[in-house]
């Protein structure tokens, strides 16, 4: 026959779910930081797509 001790068993829970909000915590931090890199790059692309595509626009104005 197996007995549950309660408390041993509810205070398990509470360190298994401590640890597993721990882990989401730190996932969500590392894909925020994520997507704030991805944003300052797509940022960084479109201003180097508009300054490229001026300077082919010049390019043909004067050519």
């Amino acid at each position: 026959q197996l007995l549950f001790n309660t408390k041993t068993i509810h205070s398990s829970l509470i360190a298994t779910y401590e640890m597993l909000s721990s882990i989401v915590k730190e996932h969500q931090s590392k894909q925020s930081a994520k997507r704030e890199e991805l944003e300052k790059k797509r940022k960084e692309a479109v201003v180097a797509a508009s300054t490229l595509t001026s300077a082919l626009v010049d390019h043909l104005n004067v050519g």
